[in-house]
């Protein structure tokens, strides 16, 4: 999901009819949402380089996953959950701090 003033989200989907959507039509496949200025583009969810074709986790199936272990798996192992969900939520937020910075600036 990208979020921005409608203005600077219109050319990204110029960019990817140009560049993306003739040899990967409907893998992203983005949907264009806007209300008095505001706007987002959705994508599809993409699949998990480690998977066959399964969808990468998202965060609320890691937190249900994180849930779930602190029940039925030892302590040690849903700690280790809870650290490896943990250090990802920060490398996803401070990424996009950082393109938003960029973008402010």
């Amino acid at each position: 999901m990208k979020l921005d003033r409608a203005e600077q989200l219109t050319p990204e989907l110029e960019k990817y009819r140009r560049w993306i959507a003739s040899w990967e039509s409907g893998t992203a496949a983005p949907i264009y949402h806007s209300h008095i200025g505001s706007a987002a583009i959705s994508y599809r969810l993409q699949a998990a380089p480690d998977r066959n074709g399964e969808p990468a986790p998202t965060l609320e199936d890691g937190l249900e996953s994180l849930r779930l272990s602190e029940w039925i798996e030892p302590l040690t192992k849903s700690n280790q959950e809870a650290d490896d969900l943990f250090q990802a939520i920060v490398r996803v937020l401070s990424a996009r701090l950082h393109e938003s910075s960029r973008l402010i600036c």
